[in-house]
């Protein structure tokens, strides 16, 4: 029974330790990524099942890593990667940083590793709350073959922005560019944003440089929202209709809201219409998101109509009525649909088999 009780108290003083080691302000914080890309959960969870196997001697480990170290003697994988997911404090990131360079140069002639450390590093970095260290480490030339996967500077650049160093978060876009490493849609998302966030206007001739050589495939529809707000703040409403018309983002809720706004501004009343309209008019199956429109974009529209086109505010009020009862509108500012992270992928699209179903559906319908 004492031997039981001892085991239970140590339990729970270990588990204390490692959940209470990170700050608490990380996990309240809004991202711009997902859940299932930026994958926190499962590192706290991983360092959960690695603290439960070293039954509560994770100063003996860092005491034998130390000591590894001391002597240089070679350290094994295992040992790394077991630094990251055990530190607890500044000092613990200490050694684990040792423990990395030292074996990455035990190991820079392996032309393959088995388990990427860049990512790790990161998450391990986020939760002690160690962004400048995080930007140094992969700064840093001496160890740039550590970190050959884009998703170690995802994580760093979505780091970055959550602390507000928008410099920093392109700082990193760009050194991805001088390493060759591609950058893929979450990547894009983060530097569009942090230009975005920047809005000078020497932030948006970069957004449009940037724009006019993304691939198609990388320029997601939350991105799209971005470089649209930033060309709403900069007032050039004609590049907002266009970017949107070339990439026709139709399931993100910020653009919709910013298309009709850039052509109320353009006056061009007609297509305003006729866009607010497509909102609720479309025909989907009840399991394909809805699309919605801004509580905010919709008063600003009707105060541009009482100014320019007084006579068109009827019509305005019968369109809203039309979204409101349709549960179209959202009293979400643009900005904040904006800075809204996106939900797992596992819950953005409808599964292939009820595509499928209403499909068929629509099929049979039509011959009837």
């Amino acid at each position: 029974m004492a031997a039981s009780l001892v085991h239970v108290l140590r339990f729970a003083s270990r588990q204390f330790r490692v959940n209470s080691s990170f700050p608490a302000a990380v996990e309240g914080r809004r991202y711009l990524l997902s859940p299932d890309v930026l994958r926190y959960d499962n590192y706290l969870k991983q360092s959960s099942i690695i603290a439960d196997q070293m039954e509560g001697r994770i100063d003996v480990f860092h005491g034998a890593v130390a000591d590894k170290l001391k002597r240089e003697l070679p350290l094994a994988e295992n040992d790394v990667k077991h630094m990251l997911h055990t530190c607890r404090t500044q000092e613990d990131f200490k050694l684990a940083e040792q423990a990395l360079k030292s074996y990455h140069m035990q190991t820079q002639h392996i032309r393959r590793r088995h388990f990427r450390y860049g990512p790790v590093l990161m998450r391990c970095c986020q939760h002690l709350g160690l962004e400048e260290k995080a930007l140094e480490l992969v700064s840093d030339q001496s160890l740039q073959d550590i970190f050959l996967d884009v998703t170690t500077y995802s994580l760093l650049m979505h780091m970055l922005f959550t602390r507000g160093d928008y410099k920093g978060v392109l700082r990193v876009f760009e050194l991805m560019h001088s390493r060759s490493i591609r950058a893929n849609a979450n990547s894009y998302k983060l530097a569009f944003a942090a230009l975005y966030k920047q809005n000078t206007p020497e932030a948006f001739a970069r957004c449009k440089g940037l724009y006019e050589g993304v691939h198609q495939e990388d320029l997601t529809d939350e991105t799209t929202g971005f470089i649209m707000a930033l060309a709403l703040n900069q007032n050039d409403f004609e590049y907002m209709v266009s970017v949107y018309n070339r990439v026709k983002p139709r399931d993100c809720r910020s653009c919709q809201s910013l298309n009709v706004l850039a052509l109320a501004r353009l006056e061009q009343f007609d297509d305003m219409f006729a866009a607010l309209k497509s909102i609720f008019e479309r025909d989907v199956p009840t399991f394909i998101p809805k699309w919605e429109v801004s509580q905010q974009t919709m008063t600003t529209i009707r105060q541009l109509l009482e100014e320019k086109r007084p006579e068109m505010v009827q019509e305005l009020e019968d369109v809203y009525d039309s979204l409101k009862a349709g549960g179209h509108l959202v009293p979400l500012s643009v900005e904040a649909m904006l800075m809204e992270p996106p939900p797992p992928t596992t819950t953005r699209r409808a599964s292939p088999g009820l595509r499928r179903s209403f499909q068929r559906s629509r099929r049979a319908n039509t011959h009837v």
